[in-house]
């Protein structure tokens, strides 16, 4: 699994598409010490400023604690009919290191926890 640096504040996403279904689960990672659900509703607003109106349905939602670092993280997963490729996130987040990891999933093998994902890779 690849380590990322993070110094600061960041975003972490994937997305797969849902086996014999028309949807994508997209997952989400915040890394910030403040208003990570508001930056979490704007990421998903920006969706709907592209004219893409469709209900996402959430999947789970997690925080947690960055470990030594002042950051902390909220995970949130959603099924969409889109996924979030076209979306320019370096505008919608400017100054934030934006970081697409295909090891972000929750099909993984058995144990394997968003928080043991988080530990493992953010240092």
């Amino acid at each position: 699994m690849k380590k990322h640096s993070i110094k600061g504040r960041c975003i972490i996403l994937n997305w797969e598409l849902l086996p014999d279904e028309e949807k994508v689960e997209g997952h989400f990672i915040i890394v910030d010490d403040k208003d990570r659900e508001g930056q979490m509703s704007r990421l998903l607003e920006s969706f709907s400023k592209q004219g893409l109106n469709s209900p996402f349905e959430k999947v789970r939602s997690i925080e947690g604690k960055v470990v030594g670092t002042k950051y902390r993280y909220l995970f949130e997963s959603y099924y969409s009919p889109y996924n979030p490729s076209f979306l320019k996130l370096n505008k919608i987040f400017p100054g934030k290191k934006i970081i697409r990891d295909r090891e972000l999933s929750e099909r993984k093998r058995s144990g394997w926890s968003i928080e043991d994902y988080v530990a493992n890779v953010l240092e």
